[in-house]
C-alpha cells in the first residue's frame, strides 16, 4: 500500500499539471480568440504563447 506522502506528492503535481495546463489553454485561447480565423502552426502556438512545446502538445494532445 502506498504512504500518505506518496498520495500528497501526487495530488500536489496533479494539481501543478492542472494549473501549467490551464494557464497554456488561457493563453491559446486568447490567441484564437484575437486572431479568428487564422490557422497557426503548433510551433507557431509555441512561439507566440512562450510556452513549452511539450506542454503545448499536451494540450492539443497531439502525438509526438
Amino acid at each position: 500500500m502506498l504512504g500518505t506522502g506518496y498520495m500528497a506528492a501526487r495530488k500536489g503535481r496533479d494539481m501543478l499539471e492542472d494549473f501549467i495546463i490551464s494557464r497554456v489553454r488561457v493563453k491559446v485561447l486568447q490567441l484564437f480568440y484575437l486572431s479568428p480565423g487564422k490557422i497557426f502552426h503548433v510551433r507557431d502556438i509555441v512561439r507566440r504563447t512562450e510556452e513549452e512545446i511539450k506542454v503545448v502538445h499536451d494540450w492539443f494532445d497531439v502525438p509526438k
